[in-house]
């Protein structure tokens, strides 16, 4: 939204890349709507420091569409992912999650995870449309739990585990599942996943946004189209059984990718760099983006 008329995620429009007005998402067709009022008023507040401005995007997703945009393109902008306190997010122990929630070992679990269930761009519809054949392709018993805002009408099998602002309980969730599904239609870099990958938990997820750049199909999740609930249906059985049989191996790939780049030290150091950098080019004006 910093770069658009207001919109967190301009879906298909593009107008944010000349001048926003007749928008989609308000039913408009104004050219002089709320969204072209708003884009032309960060317009004129960015005038004065455009060219001080540096960017940081989470994912070179982000970067790309910023880039692109009427407001900053040619400023110069880093990609530099949101840390995660992973002394909190941790592989912990998985039968102990597991009977909090009265599950047995056998169950295999499949978690989704967002601030509003019942929001259709984080794909809910896509996972339950999944289910019955996951379910039927699942050698064991397959249960779903879900965290979020309450839902309405989930079906059976289907559990709302409530709306979870604790860290600490949320990292024994990621516990005590099998699986982490982000089947979002759009989404920029997920909080989720890189908490998830420091649990030591795989990730199946729409290669969608800056969704790809989070995860290494084959080696800490898979990867497949949005709103395609047949594909998400075979990769996640192929995916569950494989992360089953061998979970240490799994969960070991997760944690060190989570370490190697949401580590807080880490990232906290490329904010630095870039400070750094930032203050080197003042004099000069020089746009040039840092690595």
């Amino acid at each position: 939204s910093a770069f658009t008329g207001g919109c967190c995620y301009a879906l298909d429009c593009e107008s944010f890349q000349t001048s926003c007005g007749c928008c989609p998402q308000l039913a408009s067709d104004r050219p002089d709507d709320l969204s072209a009022r708003s884009l032309d008023r960060r317009a004129r507040a960015l005038r004065a420091i455009r060219n001080r401005l540096y960017l940081i995007a989470p994912s070179a997703w982000m970067a790309r569409m910023g880039a692109s945009s009427q407001l900053f393109s040619g400023v110069p902008c880093a990609v530099i992912p949101n840390a995660v306190d992973l002394t909190c997010f941790h592989p912990r122990h998985r039968d102990a999650a597991r009977a909090r929630l009265g599950l047995d070992s056998s169950t295999a679990m499949l978690l989704f995870v967002a601030a509003s269930v019942s929001n259709p761009v984080k794909g809910m519809a896509t996972l339950l449309a999944a289910l019955p054949q996951l379910q039927s392709a699942c050698p064991v018993p397959l249960a779903v739990g879900c965290i979020g805002s309450q839902p309405e009408g989930l079906p059976a099998g289907v559990r709302w585990l409530g709306r979870i602002d604790d860290p600490d309980q949320l990292a024994g969730l990621y516990a005590a599942a099998d699986l982490l599904v982000v089947p979002s239609l759009i989404d920029n870099a997920p909080n989720v996943i890189a908490e998830a990958h420091a649990c030591g938990l795989p990730v199946l997820a729409s290669a969608v946004g800056g969704i790809p750049e989070m995860i290494e199909p084959g080696r800490t999740g898979a990867l497949v189209p949005p709103a395609d609930s047949a594909a998400l249906a075979v990769a996640g059985s192929a995916l569950l059984p494989a992360v089953m049989a061998e979970r240490p191996a799994w969960s070991a790939r997760c944690r060190a990718a989570a370490e190697g780049h949401y580590a807080p030290e880490l990232v906290a150091s490329r904010h630095l760099d870039l400070y750094r950098h930032a203050l080197e080019q003042v004099g000069g004006h020089q746009p040039v983006t840092p690595s």
